[in-house]
């Protein structure tokens, strides 16, 4: 497998039909789209797929943030020789120091590296855990032999585009793993099928009715966080699905979320009108927790959130950064948010990304 190779894979994967090729070696010859354009520099247009040739780790920085500005909310950014494998390909290609400054500082993007062809770096829009390592060691060569995995975000490439299928439980055992996650709560056990499969070492569950022995402390959330004095690595919201409620679940989880921790949100992408009415109408029912979802996005630039497009919309929250939403919200309840607002513009309220996406970065 080498990049053109990757290239056609993710034209196939996400149905891509736009592609753009920033200085380099044309390739354009070797892309399955018939809709090519190539320039010397990044055109004010949208595309899907950006390949950037630039060589020089400055310049490439430069090309990287302007490419993102013309990227579709889906697409992808290519880079290749991000993994040079000797100290001498690395004085040709230096693109390496580009993709580390980025994985070191922006919280807003998704990086991924494919262990091929002296590394090829995707870029997709969404939030990524940076590297927690700045300083001027990182653009060291040798520091590099020594950490490329962590350092790149280094995956093989044959596993990156094997088949996903995952749920909720799934989501949150690979975030558990991804963080080394040791004490685990949950709010809205029910009948524990969800507790009953999570792999942490400490776990904790709150509900108003005891419906398992899995339940350890049956009352409500409000009651549990008032005498609470824990701090959680992971902390799964599950419990009463309307938006003021769900509001105060992840207020109070982020007061009690230890700095590498993860607040999972569940039923934030409701699929019909129906399935997020208050009170529930008809079953099943995912309440309207994602107005809860979007004030959060419109008042906390200092948080990560997005939503995997997985098992009723996860949602994800690590402290960070993120670009606020600009929205002018109500005092009432659901904060004057209507299903036409999340109809139709579900992308960007919820920072929505694929399950694919997500499983290259926590799996």
């Amino acid at each position: 497998m080498d990049k053109y190779d990757i290239i056609n894979k993710l034209i196939k994967l996400y149905n891509y039909k736009s592609f753009l090729q920033v200085k380099g070696e044309d390739i354009s010859d070797k892309i399955t789209l018939d809709i090519t354009c190539y320039k010397n520099s990044v055109p004010r247009a949208a595309f899907d797929l950006i390949y950037l040739g630039e060589k020089d780790s400055d310049l490439l920085y430069t090309d990287i943030n302007n490419a993102l500005e013309v990227l579709t909310h889906t697409g992808v950014i290519i880079v290749p020789f991000i993994n040079p494998k000797s100290a001498s390909v690395q004085r040709d290609y230096d693109s390496w120091r580009a993709w580390v400054k980025k994985r070191t500082y922006d919280f807003q993007i998704l990086q991924v590296a494919l262990d091929v062809d002296n590394g090829v770096g995707l870029i997709f829009k969404g939030s990524q855990v940076p590297w927690e390592r700045p300083g001027s060691d990182c653009y060291n060569y040798y520091y590099l032999d020594f950490h490329r995995e962590p350092l790149l975000n280094l995956v093989n490439a044959e596993n990156y585009f094997k088949p996903v299928v995952a749920n909720r439980v799934d989501i949150i055992n690979s975030i558990i793993n991804y963080v080394g996650a040791t004490n685990y709560l949950e709010i809205g056990l029910y009948e524990g099928a969800c507790f009953s499969q999570i792999n942490a070492p400490n776990k904790v569950s709150v509900d108003p009715e005891k419906l398992t022995d899995l339940l350890t402390h049956q009352m409500t959330s409000d009651e549990f966080f008032e005498q609470n004095t824990g701090i959680f690595d992971v902390v799964f919201i599950d419990g009463l699905h309307h938006s003021d409620q769900v509001y105060k679940d992840i207020k109070n989880s982020i007061d009690c979320l230890s700095d590498k921790g993860v607040v999972i949100c569940h039923d934030m992408n409701p699929p019909t009108k129906e399935r997020q009415e208050v009170p529930c109408v008809k079953w099943p029912w995912n309440g309207d927790c994602w107005k809860a979802w979007v004030k959060l996005r419109v008042e906390e630039p200092n948080l990560n959130m997005f939503v995997i497009d997985a098992d009723e919309g996860c949602g994800i929250i690590t402290k960070g950064s993120q670009r606020t939403l600009n929205l002018n919200l109500t005092e009432d309840y659901g904060y004057g948010l209507t299903w036409e607002d999340l109809d139709s513009n579900r992308m960007e309220y919820l920072n929505l990304i694929s399950l694919e996406k997500f499983s290259k970065l926590y799996v």
